[in-house]
């Protein structure tokens, strides 16, 4: 039986995995993209923020904090 992980972990690790993101958003796609889904984030902007991650990914955009922060809106 798997246990709900804590809500302070769990917003810990979103918000490392967008940090990531931000730092080399290639190699951070390439590890999480198929593992890591929007609805999977508890924190609504960081969900905002990797759904536009995702979708900028898909339509071979640069990805980066302006082009983030953009699309996320």
């Amino acid at each position: 039986m798997k246990q709900p992980i804590p809500q302070d972990v769990a917003q810990a690790a979103e918000a490392a995995l967008v940090s990531a993101l931000l730092l080399n958003a290639g190699a951070t796609l390439a590890a999480a993209r198929g593992l890591c889904e929007p609805e999977d984030f508890f924190n609504l902007r960081l969900r905002a923020v990797w759904r536009a991650a995702l979708e900028l990914a898909e339509r071979g955009e640069p990805i980066g904090a302006v082009t983030l922060a953009a699309e996320a809106v």
